[in-house]
């Protein structure tokens, strides 16, 4: 506890406030350097002479990465800690963006986005041990909201100012990805200065803060007494008892469909506009932020719906549940009705109210796997995130193949719009498999709602 200031200091430090700047930071470093090919989408392809459907596969190519380095990701930050890791990944994914803008042919601009996924891999786990070390539970909602937020952020930015840049003045693809790579390098050097993997090392932070941070997570689950001993029984049997588990399953499943879903804002849907409605690259990447913007409203909002149907209710099937299926629902009617459009603008409008609801989405999901999960929360949201994950290096393979038959078969670009309605609808359909009174390994009929509700208010 070399850092920590006496005991008797009578009120915390806010050192936390400042780490969840930083990793807020990192994840719109990190989408920044994600989706800027999205808007350069067209330029490089015909610029290196790829089709549509190569293209799509080169988006893939992220997501392979992303999903291969999920768990290998997250063991280096605890191998390491996460202060080295995460700065020292944020230097490599940067260093990779300059590769990518001296890619000359399909080949190399694959493998470059490839190795590009693998660096990124280790964003979310290592952000989620950040949060887990720095903030107490009963805080960490709130804290994990602000990091969805900030992703969509960066995919905010990294749309707007690479068509801002690209055509109001004039540069280039290559020298907009070498700028976006110095983000990412300066954020390394102020987070690895500021920063420390745990609260105790940092030599701003009192004994009063690192109290706060330890809150015990038991007394922030009304049902963790009860669950705690269910939990100790070997690893296999935890594995068996994972597999058996319709709640996860309904997880999983709902993860990959809304990830599906959010694609298209981030890969194909500045072509699409260009295509669809025959806009220049800064207008498209401009209205492909509004649905972008509507995540990120929706993001911030969820928690604070979780939360008051809870406390209103006392039900979390109703607040994890019942808000994930009619927010999904609702996305999903949004999104069909931009099929209707007959403009740009309100195309887009449909579409930012249709994600603003699948931001809505995403609290629950957090919440329902922290239920379901006891005292294996870090394990099962690694496997919500990997399922997710694998929509990375499906679905824009797949879009771009089928963008490119439309082009040349003239056929309906709704069908593209089509397709995620699908994917909403299907996520919310899935939601009805989850449980959230029933932990992993938990008899069914879990612990009444009332009984939950009870202890919620005693705390």
């Amino acid at each position: 506890m070399a850092g920590i200031s006496s005991p008797h200091d009578a009120s915390p430090t806010i050192v936390r406030y400042g780490v969840l700047v930083f990793i807020s930071l990192a994840s719109v470093s990190a989408y920044l350097t994600r989706y800027c090919l999205s808007v350069a989408n067209t330029t490089i392809g015909r610029e290196l002479q790829l089709s549509d459907t190569q293209m799509g596969q080169v988006m893939a190519a992220w997501g392979l990465g992303y999903f291969i380095c999920q768990v290998p990701g997250g063991w280096l930050g605890t191998r390491f800690g996460t202060r080295k890791t995460l700065a020292g990944l944020s230097v490599i994914w940067s260093v990779l963006t300059v590769w990518t803008s001296f890619a000359y042919s399909f080949r190399p601009l694959w493998w470059s986005r490839m190795t590009f996924g693998l660096a990124q891999a280790g964003l979310v786990p290592n952000t989620a041990e950040i949060i887990k070390s720095w903030f107490p539970a009963s805080r960490r909602g709130m804290a994990s909201a602000c990091i969805g937020a900030s992703m969509s952020v960066g995919g905010v930015v990294a749309m707007k100012a690479t068509g801002e840049l690209r055509d109001t003045y004039g540069y280039d693809w290559l020298t907009i990805f070498q700028a976006y790579s110095l983000v990412g390098i300066v954020w390394s050097a102020a987070f690895y200065a500021y920063f420390r993997t745990r609260p105790n090392d940092h030599p701003w932070v009192n004994a009063a803060e690192v109290d706060l941070i330890r809150e015990s997570p038991l007394a922030e689950t009304p049902d963790a007494v009860d669950v705690q001993p269910r939990y100790e029984d070997s690893r296999r049997a935890r594995a068996g008892q994972m597999l058996a588990s319709r709640s996860l399953w309904g997880i999983c499943i709902q993860s990959y469909f809304r990830a599906a879903g959010y694609l298209l804002f981030v890969t194909w849907l500045p072509a699409f506009l260009e295509y669809a409605y025959g806009l220049s690259v800064a207008d498209a990447a401009s209205y492909t932020t509004w649905p972008l913007i509507g995540v990120i409203v929706g993001n911030m909002g969820g928690g604070l719906v979780v939360d008051a149907v809870y406390k209103m209710t006392g039900s979390r099937r109703l607040s994890r549940t019942g808000v994930a299926v009619a927010s999904l629902s609702m996305c999903a009617l949004f999104t069909f009705a931009s099929t209707r459009a007959g403009s740009p603008e309100l195309f887009a409008g449909f579409l930012a109210c249709g994600a603003c609801f699948s931001g809505l989405a995403n609290p629950p999901a957090w919440a329902a796997t922290m239920d379901i999960a006891g005292p294996q929360t870090a394990v099962v949201m690694g496997i919500m995130n990997m399922v997710g994950t694998i929509a990375g290096f499906t679905v824009p393979n797949r879009l771009g193949a089928l963008i490119d038959r439309i082009q040349h078969t003239d056929g309906d670009w709704n069908t593209v719009i089509l397709i995620h309605v699908v994917f909403y609808a299907c996520a919310a359909l899935s939601w009805l498999l989850v449980d959230p009174n029933r932990a992993i390994g938990e008899p069914a009929g879990g612990k009444p709602e009332s009984t939950a509700q009870q202890s919620y208010e005693a705390r």
